[in-house]
């Protein structure tokens, strides 16, 4: 005689299948078009045509009265192209411990979207009239950098994990003028969202779209999360609006000049614009608090991992290489991602 399961279990299976199902759902097509805002500044001609990547950006990377171009690559002890999101924790390590211990005397790093693979494939990068010809030593990025670089064979080894963020949360203006409390509130119609640019930083963006759609379908299903979801991307929406190419500059400045009323952001990065200007905004929790967060299901973790670029080095570049690499494994970079809220991987 076949075994008849408990109710109870049939319930649980059942709600664990729906959680999957949830977690697994594809977000909908984005068909929206969002305004892309730049301030209002004169643009001026520079000496050459980009190079790409380009990392001019109207709101801080400007860099018109310096005038430069760098072939010999081997004059840098050590390049590394890292996403930008944990800048404030890599400047410290950089300055306070990695520079002074091995004294290293000529390097550069650039903390913009996550850019390893573009570099490396076009041995560029440029800002405005500044023009650095060089492949990183080093690139951090998300599993998706990772797997263009390995694609293209760029890769020397394995990448290293090298942390996990908190979660996303919300950024508004101080004081909270439009009282938004939730996600939900992003789709009153009189709240503009500020993201990343979806096609200059797809990987971001993609990161705060499937938080927003997944948590609101955990929260209240389908057809209220697609509701939502439409409101904010769909075709037709006036309310959302992007920088050009640099999220953690550019929306803040969206805040600030009052061009949108909330972002999603990383936690990590919500704590910094609120400690680098705290009479401009302030941060509302999605789970858990601004002290503990504690993301709802749903709010995407996002991780980052560092990798050697295959390129030649001189020995004194190979040298420098591995000692940033050793110093990531013996956890020195720990102690300034937790102080700006940020966990080491495990």
């Amino acid at each position: 005689m076949k075994k008849q399961r408990h109710p109870l279990v049939l319930l649980l299976i059942l709600l664990v299948a729906l959680s999957a199902n949830a977690q697994m759902r594809n977000i909908p097509p984005i068909t929206g078009k969002p305004q892309i805002y730049s301030p209002d500044l004169l643009d001026w001609k520079t000496d050459f045509e980009p190079k790409y990547p380009d990392l001019t950006e109207p709101t801080s990377n400007r860099i018109y009265d310096l005038h430069m171009q760098i072939n010999n690559c081997n004059a840098f002890d050590l390049i590394l192209s890292t996403s930008g999101n944990y800048h404030m924790a890599l400047t410290e390590f950089w300055y306070d411990y990695f520079l002074p211990k091995h004294q290293v005397k000529n390097w550069f790093f650039s903390t913009s979207p996550p850019i390893g693979y573009e570099q490396t494939k076009h041995q560029a990068l440029s800002f405005s009239n500044v023009a650095l010809l060089c492949k990183p030593h080093l690139a951090v990025g998300p599993k998706s950098v990772m797997d263009n670089l390995k694609k293209a064979g760029f890769m020397e080894g394995e990448p290293i994990p090298l942390f996990t963020n908190r979660g996303n949360v919300l950024l508004v203006k101080k004081g909270n003028p439009k009282n938004i409390r939730s996600i939900w509130d992003l789709g009153k119609p009189d709240i503009t969202l500020a993201t990343s640019n979806p096609f200059t930083e797809p990987g971001s963006f993609g990161n705060y779209a499937q938080s927003i759609y997944h948590i609101a379908l955990h929260d209240k299903g389908v057809n209220a999360a697609e509701k939502l979801f439409q409101s904010l991307f769909g075709k037709g929406t006036q309310k959302w609006v992007t920088g050009k190419r640099i999220h953690h500059r550019e929306v803040p400045h969206l805040i600030y000049k009052n061009q949108a009323d909330a972002s999603m952001v990383f936690y990590h990065l919500a704590r910094y614009f609120v400690k680098s200007f705290p009479n401009e905004f302030e941060i509302v929790p999605i789970g858990g608090t601004i002290a503990q967060p504690a993301p709802l299901k749903g709010n995407k973790i996002g991780k980052l991992f560092i990798v050697r670029i295959k390129t030649p080095l001189t020995n004194q570049q190979r040298s420098l290489r591995e000692a940033f690499v050793k110093a990531i494994q013996n956890r020195k970079l720990d102690p300034y991602l937790l102080k700006h809220h940020i966990d080491p991987a495990k």
